[in-house]
């Protein structure tokens, strides 16, 4: 307890020493000192719910100390039951210079990987965590490879259930089919190499990993569930799916598969969503109409 209150001294002394007069939480470790700064001082406060693990720990009860609650998605909103005019839906913006169709890094990615450019690609990126379920990938890829034997599978990220992702691959005798790539740095290059994003998270409080696939023109197959509705336009820039149904999964991968005309329209609609509604450029102009809002200014 010491220590923390000796952590909010220092903050609220730089916020005078500063003349600050708006702070804004963007993090759980930043809430728990910043919050109540702003509370002592009179100054505006924005608290940014960016995750579900907030409402889990002592952090949620500071969220109500703010002037100002953004959430990333609808969903998030609902879930923390945060209403009323302090509410902003502020969603991630995403980098549509970094995050584009790249023809070349796609023709170099291929190689390296061994796959052939006829060959259709279907992949995801995230972390090797449960709420990810990469298991449910490689059940949806053996699926798959059984109307489509020449189809490939990337899997690239780390996490806990790596080695078990691995053997399952194994297990079903995919090795060749399905690439277990682990963590990867070159993630625009991975989403340039591949055909169709399939997303088997069912615990997003927005879904940026779909996000950056629909601005690198790809269709997205996800689960409707949590905040992946607000992010993917069933039937538009992919589909939406029963999130515990492989063979639905498995039915729209192969769908797409089957019509590239189809997966090439849907790819292109999402790069268009995200101009319209996921752009830096979006995200930076709601920002600043809040501060401005907070400060009067």
């Amino acid at each position: 307890l010491r220590a923390y209150l000796q952590s909010v001294a220092q903050v609220r002394n730089m916020v005078r020493e500063e003349s600050i007069d708006l702070v804004h939480a963007t993090s759980a470790i930043s809430m728990q000192y910043v919050l109540p700064v702003a509370k002592m001082r009179g100054i505006s406060a924005i608290a940014h719910v960016q995750g579900k693990h907030l409402k889990s720990s002592r952090v949620g009860a500071f969220i109500a100390w703010a002037d100002a609650v953004v959430a990333v998605s609808t969903w998030i909103s609902r879930d923390y039951r945060i209403a009323g005019n302090r509410l902003s839906i502020v969603s991630d913006g995403i980098n549509t210079d970094r995050f584009c169709r790249n023809i070349v890094e796609r023709e170099r990615l291929r190689l390296e990987l061994g796959i052939a450019t006829d060959e259709p690609v279907v992949g995801m990126v995230g972390q090797l965590l449960p709420g990810k379920r990469p298991l449910l990938f490689v059940d949806i890829a053996s699926v798959v490879c059984t109307k489509f034997p020449r189809a490939r599978f990337i899997l690239a990220g780390a996490g806990e259930l790596e080695k078990d992702v691995v053997a399952a691959v194994e297990a079903a005798g995919l090795s060749g089919r399905i690439l277990v790539l682990g963590y990867r740095a070159d993630v625009p290059a991975l989403l340039s190499a591949m055909d169709i994003f399939l997303f088997t998270s069912c615990n997003e409080a927005l879904g940026l990993a779909p996000l950056e696939a629909a601005s690198s023109g790809l269709p997205v197959v996800a689960g409707a569930a949590t905040a992946l509705p607000e992010v993917v336009e069933d039937g538009t820039t992919g589909f939406l799916v029963d999130p515990d149904n492989v063979g639905a999964y498995a039915e729209k991968c192969v769908q797409l598969i089957e019509d590239e005309a189809l997966a090439q329209r849907m790819g292109a609609a999402g790069r268009e969503m995200i101009f319209r509604k996921f752009s830096l450029e979006a995200f930076r102009m709601n920002i600043d109409q809040l501060y401005r809002r907070l400060l009067q200014c």
